[in-house]
């Protein structure tokens, strides 16, 4: 309104209090706050809930979560994905970013409970397990600023394709152990789904042989590729630079 407000504020935690009238009045009214607005609250649960939190989650944003987290599957992996959309410019034209179109959610949060709860006959309080395991793995960190909504995380299809093969070959248990604990420094949590309600057709490019495996193992096995990978480029140049 091009107004300077000069508005009068408590001046301690026990007046405000004593102001509501209840005792901890300010300490609730700053979680709501922070659950509300900030990281760790309401718009990181009701992304993870749906996507689940995977190992790169935790390596990328620690602070988000406890302690020795641990991955947790969402209700799409219960359920079927979220539905994607390429993202349009201006003209109305795809957005393209390295070679790839660019996506972004075709629902909502809301959108996506409702229609999986109809597609399965359900009610959301059948996810209510998942939730819970969502909660218990968020942390509350008010000194970041709130969450922006996320669009889809998109996996180079580099990654997808060396885990098909992986997957393919029936040597991707050798890859993790032998491979990926000694250079990561863990040891990978994956587990064989067998999933083949979508598959993921690629190439071995060792051998050129096609190969067709669950889209869901490719898609989890592929994370944990792509941090391998990056692990070795970072290994790779700090001894250049030794």
């Amino acid at each position: 309104m091009g107004l300077v407000a000069k508005l009068k504020v408590f001046e301690s935690v026990d007046e405000y209090d004593q102001k509501a009238g209840k005792v901890g009045a300010c300490l609730d009214s700053g979680n709501r706050n922070a659950i509300y607005r900030g990281r760790g609250g309401l718009a990181d649960f009701r992304y993870y809930v749906i996507h689940g939190i995977n190992e790169a989650d935790i390596k990328e944003d620690p602070k988000l979560f406890i302690d020795n987290a641990q991955p947790i599957s969402g209700i799409e992996s219960a359920t079927r994905e979220r539905k994607t959309k390429p993202s349009l410019d201006k003209e109305g034209k795809p957005i393209v970013k390295d070679g790839e179109a660019v996506m972004e959610f075709a629902e909502t949060e809301d959108e996506f409970l409702k229609a999986v709860c109809a597609e399965n006959k359900t009610e959301p309080a059948a996810y209510q397990s998942i939730a819970d395991g969502i909660c218990n793995l968020l942390v509350l960190d008010t000194a970041e600023r709130e969450r922006k909504s996320a669009g889809p995380k998109k996996l180079a299809a580099k990654y997808k394709e060396i885990a098909g093969a992986l997957l393919a070959n029936g040597n991707y248990s050798t890859f993790l152990s032998d491979r990926f604990a000694p250079l990561v420094g863990r040891t990978a949590t994956f587990t064989l789904s067998n999933d083949m309600a979508k598959t993921f057709t690629g190439t071995n490019q060792k051998d050129k042989s096609t190969f067709s495996v669950s889209d869901k193992d490719a898609e989890s096995l592929g994370w944990l590729v792509k941090e391998w990978s990056l692990a070795r480029e970072a290994k790779e140049l700090m001894e250049a630079t030794i």
